[in-house]
């Protein structure tokens, strides 16, 4: 199994998801939301190539979809988490990194 380690920015990304789902849709959708990111996020561990390789964000870095959000973790000997980003935003290598 691979070590997956979710980045302080990941964390508060997912965090202010579901704060602002909660507000407006309510803790139900804010709650599922949450878990289905996770699941995604746990299956790392065993399955770290999952996600789509996206080489112009940097050379390890993968994407996995919970539409509408988009979990970009890099992958090299274990998975970091680096954000949990809406979709609908411009994504820049800059945001990622940065």
């Amino acid at each position: 199994m691979t070590l997956v380690v979710i980045s302080p920015r990941a964390l508060s990304d997912l965090i202010d998801i579901t704060t602002y789902l909660d507000t407006a849709a309510g803790f139900a959708v804010a709650y599922r939301y949450e878990q289905r990111i996770r699941y995604k996020i746990e299956r790392l561990a065993e399955f770290p190539g999952l996600g789509t390789p996206r080489p112009r964000l940097g050379p390890h870095v993968r994407l996995l979809v919970e539409r509408p959000y988009l979990i970009y973790y890099q992958w090299d000997e274990r998975v970091e988490v680096l954000r949990i980003l809406d979709g609908r935003r411009l994504i820049t290598r800059k945001l990622i990194r940065g």
